[in-house]
This record gives C-alpha cells, sequence and structure tokens, in this order.
C-alpha cells in the first residue's frame, strides 16, 4: 500500500510504502544492568536466535499518552496503537498485562526526507537498544517451533531480551511479542507465554513492573 505525505512535512512530499501488522504483547522493564543469570536463561531458549546490533530508536515525545507510540527506526517511521487490553497473564515465575496493538510501519522511499520529522529534536526521545531475539512459528499441530529465515510468517512470535540507554541511563525489559490475524494474536500470545515460562526465570517478572514502551516512555522522564 502507498501514499504521499505532505502536511506533517511541510512543502517536502514523500513517498511511503506501508504495511500492517496486529500484534498482542507482554512486557516488564527494570532499571539498572541486565543481570548475568536472566540473560544465561534467555540464551537456552529453544527458538531461532538473533543477537542484533546495537541500534538507537527515536520516539515521538508524548507524555501522558500510553495509547499511541510513534517513532522513528532505522530508516522506517513507526505508529502503534493500544486496541484493547487483554487482562492479566501470570504464572509461578512471571505476572504482567497483556495489550493488543495495531502497527503501521512506513519506509520512505527518499530516506533524506524522514530527517524533516525531527526539526524539532525537543521533541524526540533517543533510546539506545541492544537486542537478543527468540523467534518461533506455530506448526501444523500448533506447537511453538523455531522460525526460520525467510519470508516474514504470517503468524508467529517474538521473544525479546533488550539492554536500553536513556540519557546515560541503563535499563533493561523483557517481552514477548505474538503477530498474526487479529483474532488470534492473544491466544498465541497465551500458549506461548506457557511455553517461555515452562522453565521459569532465575529472577521473577513482578505486576508492577510490566508496562508497554508507550507507557514506559510516560514515566521515563521521572526516573532520571
Amino acid at each position: 500500500m502507498e501514499f504521499l505525505v505532505g502536511q506533517i512535512t511541510g512543502t517536502t512530499q514523500i513517498k511511503l510504502n506501508m504495511f500492517v501488522v496486529n500484534t498482542a504483547e507482554i512486557r516488564w522493564f527494570y532499571k539498572g544492568d541486565m543481570p548475568v543469570s536472566f540473560k544465561k536463561w534467555f540464551s537456552c531458549l529453544d527458538g531461532y536466535f538473533e543477537d542484533q546490533e546495537e541500534r538507537i530508536d527515536h520516539y515521538f515525545c508524548m507524555p501522558d499518552q500510553s495509547k499511541l507510540g510513534i517513532k522513528l527506526r532505522e530508516g522506517r517511521f513507526e505508529i502503534k496503537k493500544l486496541i484493547f487490553n487483554e487482562g492479566i497473564l501470570s504464572s509461578k515465575s512471571a505476572e504482567g498485562i497483556v495489550d493488543a496493538w495495531k502497527k503501521w510501519s512506513f519506509k520512505a522511499d527518499e530516506q533524506e526526507g524522514l530527517s524533516t520529522f525531527k526539526d524539532e529534536p525537543e521533541h524526540w526521545i533517543d533510546i539506545r537498544k541492544k537486542r537478543l531475539l527468540q523467534k518461533y512459528v506455530p506448526d501444523a499441530i500448533e506447537t511453538w517451533v523455531p522460525a526460520k529465515k525467510g519470508p516474514y510468517p504470517s503468524e508467529g512470535m517474538n521473544v525479546e531480551l533488550c539492554n536500553v540507554v536513556f540519557s546515560g541511563i541503563h535499563y533493561w525489559t523483557f517481552g514477548m511479542e505474538s503477530y498474526g490475524p487479529e483474532s488470534r494474536t492473544v491466544n498465541l500470545l497465551r500458549s506461548g507465554f506457557r511455553k517461555i515460562f515452562f522453565d521459569p526465570p532465575p529472577l521473577p517478572l513482578a505486576l508492577e513492573q510490566s508496562l508497554s514502551y508507550p507507557e514506559w516512555l510516560c514515566v521515563l522522564p521521572h526516573q532520571k
């Protein structure tokens, strides 16, 4: 799908290619360095493992707005909107809030045009990230198996462990994201939650630390 963005960028008009994805997500944030024991537990999961290069994501600052997220990431303009809150998932070692989201991702044909979104840097928050991923897809009998390289599957699950740095302060986050048809994402996440926490992590994940990225960005300035 393609359309033109003109009003947002003033006199610059950018042709954008767009794709949309439905997700269900659960996530926790902690201040400080990532525990070595947690990283070891994560590395022993059986998904398709990715150790991604460090990157910087640029988030549009929207104080008190926890239902919408806007960011620039590696040449893409990404928007996520909260569709509904599903409630709480819990196990002996983890308790967190499940949210369903719709995400739009745009890749500009003229990459330099993206810089026009950042003409006022005071409205943006720069977050440095170093992500580890475990990727899964459901097989024919709906058992989670490691994803493979190749075309983006129609449904699946990403499990993420990430170091994040804001204004020189270190945090770490653990999250799970299922994707696919809107009617299936929550059930996929429930199933994935049971799999991942069958062998509990070395540290419990507490409900009070369960936040989406937009929620975390709202409280982030108060943690400096």
